[in-house]
């Protein structure tokens, strides 16, 4: 009777490999099914991370173009003041000589 149960034992752990076998070719067949899934999965993933990238940089380079602008605008200021302070002080100047020289 317990070489019954031995076998028995056996032809269960024997059906049990045969099936476990047959999971780990089902695995096998399905893996690069899963691995397509993951690598569709991780270039969708980095097609997001590069628009997100995208959409920063062109937040930055707005935001640098208006403080550009601005700083531009700031300078085109300061020469027009400069330029016209320019043209009064030699007006200035050859008045004071004109009155020095007589």
């Amino acid at each position: 009777m317990e070489q019954q149960n031995g076998d028995m034992e056996w032809q269960e752990e024997g059906e049990t490999s045969e099936g476990a076998l047959g999971q780990n070719r089902a695995r096998k067949q399905a893996a690069p099914k899963s691995a397509g899934g993951m690598v569709e999965a991780v270039q969708s993933l980095k097609q997001l991370l590069e628009q997100d990238l995208n959409k920063k940089i062109e937040a930055m380079k707005a935001e640098f173009q208006l403080e550009f602008t601005k700083l531009s605008d700031r300078m085109a200021e300061e020469v027009a003041k400069a330029t016209a302070h320019g043209f009064q002080r030699p007006r200035g100047l050859r008045t004071l000589s004109y009155y020095r020289s007589n």
